[in-house]
């Protein structure tokens, strides 16, 4: 069953062109470690001022945007070691996708619902 990862990101709307290829980059690894897609959108308002948006959550200044990426894997198993490999190679990735990663939200997700024994947060 497929599994999903994603993640947000504040980026300086300056950064966008290095963060593009940096993701262009790390797009190619992780389809050579098994990811079936990579989606990238990026933040176009928030239409509702009495909620709180996803920009306020990351603590987004006037000059950035959010970028909101996920990736299907065919299984939880393919990307634990995708990500296993990844931390056994020199990095492989430019170094010109600047953005503040403790403002960074990711999570994992997967298509059945878990059970009680087996939540995690």
């Amino acid at each position: 069953m497929a599994y999903f990862s994603f993640y947000m990101a504040p980026i300086k709307i300056t950064d966008i062109p290095a963060y593009r290829e940096a993701g262009r980059e790390a797009g190619e690894v992780f389809k050579s470690l098994g990811a079936i897609e990579l989606l990238e959108y990026w933040s176009d308002g928030y239409p509702n001022p009495d909620l709180k948006s996803v920009g306020q959550n990351l603590k987004c200044q006037p000059d950035e945007v959010v970028v909101f990426g996920w990736s299907v894997w065919p299984s939880k198993e393919v990307l634990d070691a995708c990500n296993a490999e990844l931390q056994s190679r020199p990095r492989q990735i430019s170094s010109g996708a600047n953005f503040d990663v403790t403002r960074m939200v990711v999570g994992n997700f997967r298509a059945d619902p878990p059970q009680a024994a087996d939540r995690s947060v």
